[in-house]
């Protein structure tokens, strides 16, 4: 994803925006989000797409639109693909977004390399892997988060007992 007007119609689209849609054409990508996601808050802002998904098989892609939830200026994004797991017997990461240090993370996101690490190698695979790997690490250390065992819902307990059970053995904080 990148934060930036991308393509056009919008005149004011920067370099990253620039290198985006290039990145995008030489890799035959499409663009999800067809609709403007961001809604102007300010006198003189105008509404663009800022949230940029991209595939290369739209058809078993979805796309819905909501209002922005609480404050925000971006409308909610809903995105399904039909990419079924790799492995769906692997733990699942429960992420505590609530208690993530979310001005750090940003740092660590402008901070990084992007351009050195992920956009410099030709096999969109490859690039993909890399930001998935970049983003992956921010959230790991910055955002607090377990792993939960999905075998625990055969065991023949009824929802709410497993669901308690697997609440009673998350890790607090501090642990």
């Amino acid at each position: 994803m990148f934060t930036t007007s991308f393509g056009f119609p919008f005149p004011f689209t920067n370099h990253p925006g620039e290198l985006a849609f290039n990145f995008t054409i030489l890799h035959d990508l499409e663009q999800l989000v067809q609709q403007l996601t961001r809604v102007p808050d300010r006198l003189g802002d105008t509404a663009n797409i800022l949230h940029l998904f991209f595939t290369s098989n739209r058809s078993g892609d979805a796309v819905t639109l909501s209002s922005p939830l609480g404050f925000s200026y971006h409308n909610t994004i809903f995105v399904s693909c039909s990419i079924p797991p790799q492995d769906p017997s692997r733990l699942r990461c429960l992420w505590r977004f609530a208690s993530a240090s979310l001005e750090s993370l940003r740092m660590y996101y402008a901070d990084f390399s992007w351009n050195d690490f992920c956009f410099r190698v030709i096999d969109p695979s490859l690039c993909t892997k890399r930001i998935t790997e970049v983003i992956l690490s921010g959230m790991k250390a910055y955002i607090s988060h377990s792993f939960l065992n999905l075998n625990l819902l055969n065991l023949g307990l009824t929802q709410p007992v497993t669901v308690q059970y697997m609440i009673e053995r998350l890790p607090t904080e501090g642990t």
